[in-house]
């Protein structure tokens, strides 16, 4: 993308997707050719699942160094990851 403000967009809107379909969700193909309204309603359904998680996952994050380390690793491999919408198998 060539325009920040654009990627901004595309990175609040995908994060949550991408996230939620690598933890908990079904794979994220599906929300690449879904209407603007199915992915925002997608959308936060994937932010609440992950406000389930964190919730569920609050205590060993807060006490263990290590799983601080992997969930901001997470989180910081998704930055790029949402410039596109990666699709498997697509061809």
């Amino acid at each position: 993308m060539s325009s920040p403000l654009a990627y901004l967009e595309a990175l609040v809107a995908r994060l949550p997707l991408l996230a939620f379909a690598q933890l908990v969700g079904p794979t994220s193909d599906f929300w690449a050719f879904s209407s603007s309204g199915a992915i925002r309603v997608m959308t936060v359904v994937a932010a609440a699942g992950l406000a389930l998680v964190g919730w569920g996952a609050w205590r060993l994050v807060r006490a263990d160094r290590q799983a601080r380390f992997w969930l901001v690793g997470m989180v910081l491999a998704l930055v790029p990851a949402a410039a596109t919408f990666p699709t498997i198998g697509c061809s």
